[in-house]
């Protein structure tokens, strides 16, 4: 259904009325038959700042640009904790092979020692696992270098071989393995939610009782007990570790909802302040109409006047 729509003001040129308030509604009553058939209540950035709305346009801006700053950083983090689960699996995975190997007692599946250096072989690889990206999974607040290598008296960095050189002391578990530093950037997925950027790196407590447990077992100078809560304090270790990747998990999942109810609410907020509505345009248009009204003469214009406009409003 078209409008057809002729200017009031020229309905009313020529007319014996008064002009100056006749003029000034007849003109608003114009801009009112438009909105009807425009749908867009702002065409410039001028009329948006002469309706006194700019600011609650550019907050709403400012919200979207934030949520989808927010759900980048958001989805980059969460590609790095899945990586970190990955890798925090495999480093369990080749634990859980070590104590499968402790169990075979056959000719062919070696000493204790060797069972533990194998296992420290791989606990190796995982450790220097990398991203897709180049980064070193483990490589804490240096991803870029190597996590199981330490500066030697020279300044020079040394590749440190868990196999050639225990890390108990003194028959203390050490982590002189490694020189690297936890990572303790805090990164905001949301306007609610921050999350660390990542968790693993060799020194963490995770992964040197682990490492330090299995150099007990090579050493063989410990008893069976002290083995056994060895064993028991990095297993509880390396589930803490795994329940704290997992909270920001569900942390970076939740930020993806208020992102998106963010985004959704700033642009709900835009189309009603740039969409027209026509049931209001319609009744603020016929309450102008009114107005003019009762501001012709009464010289009999009146109702030529209106009966001329109300014909040249047509309905198609």
């Amino acid at each position: 259904m078209a409008l057809s729509i002729t200017t009031t003001s020229s309905i009313l040129e020529s007319k014996p009325i008064r002009k100056g308030e006749v003029a000034r509604l007849t003109s608003q009553l114009d801009d009112a038959m438009a909105s009807i058939t425009n749908p867009d209540r702002f065409s410039s950035r001028a009329k948006l700042d002469a309706s006194g709305l700019n600011r609650l346009y550019d907050d709403a801006q400012r919200a979207i640009l934030a949520a989808n700053g927010n759900k980048i950083s958001a989805q980059v983090i969460s590609v790095k904790l899945e990586n970190e689960n990955r890798g925090l699996a495999e480093f369990n995975a080749a634990l859980v092979a070590f104590e499968r190997d402790m169990g075979e007692m056959s000719d062919h599946a070696g000493t204790d020692a060797e069972k533990a250096d194998r296992a420290l072989e791989k606990m190796s690889l995982v450790l220097r696992r990398k991203d897709p990206g180049g980064r070193y999974i483990f490589g804490g607040s240096t991803p870029y270098i190597d996590p199981l290598s330490k500066l030697d008296n020279n300044g020079v960095r040394v590749a440190i071989d868990l196999k050639a050189s225990t890390s108990l002391i003194g028959g203390q578990m050490s982590r002189n393995y490694s020189d690297t530093s936890p990572n303790e950037t805090v990164v905001t997925v949301s306007a609610f939610h921050e999350v660390k950027e990542g968790f693993l790196h060799p020194e963490m407590d995770a992964i040197y009782k682990t490492i330090g447990y299995i150099n007990m077992v090579k050493d063989g100078q410990f008893t069976a007990n002290q083995r056994d809560a060895a064993q028991l304090d990095a297993r509880q270790a390396r589930g803490a570790a795994a329940m704290a990747i997992g909270l920001e998990e569900k942390k970076v999942e939740a930020s993806l909802y208020v992102n998106d109810s963010e985004i959704n609410s700033a642009d709900s907020k835009n189309n009603y302040l740039f969409s027209s509505d026509l049931v209001e345009s319609t009744g603020r248009m016929q309450s102008l109409m009114h107005s003019v009204q009762a501001n012709i003469s009464l010289d009999g214009a009146k109702t030529k006047i209106f009966d001329n406009l109300m014909d040249r409003m047509r309905l198609h």
